[in-house]
């Protein structure tokens, strides 16, 4: 796969290759999944929710639950039984405060799960 970065690009006004934008494809596979867009909404608590990740995970979109506030078991357990991938965030907490100030959440791990029985299907 070949990596672009700001050397390789150049946008010119009114210039374009395609007829219509539905030849474009925005795809991007991670793992054995492929998702509709690269872009991932925030993993924040006023972004996403239980009902917004269903959604988004119903119809390829790649979403990170938040942490705050929830049983992420119990998140995990429902997301699979509606036959959907699960991903969420998980904080790393360290059990010593640090200079008197508590120390978690300064690392997140996001992690893709899917169904056994029901693998993802395009």
């Amino acid at each position: 796969m070949e990596i672009f970065d700001y050397d390789n690009i150049l946008l010119l006004p009114r210039k374009c290759r395609v007829e219509s934008r539905s030849e474009c494809d925005t795809s991007v596979t991670l793992g054995s999944h492929t998702f509709r867009l690269p872009v991932v909404p925030a993993n924040m608590k006023t972004v996403v929710d239980e009902s917004i990740c269903l959604w988004m995970a119903q119809h390829k979109y790649f979403y990170v639950m938040h942490r705050f506030d929830l049983d992420n078991v119990k998140f995990v357990k429902d997301m699979h039984a509606k036959g959907v991938y699960a991903s969420i965030s998980l904080g790393r907490e360290s059990a010593r405060p640090r200079h008197g100030r508590h120390t978690g959440g300064s690392r997140f791990d996001a992690r893709v799960h899917h169904h056994r029985h029901r693998p993802w299907t395009r």
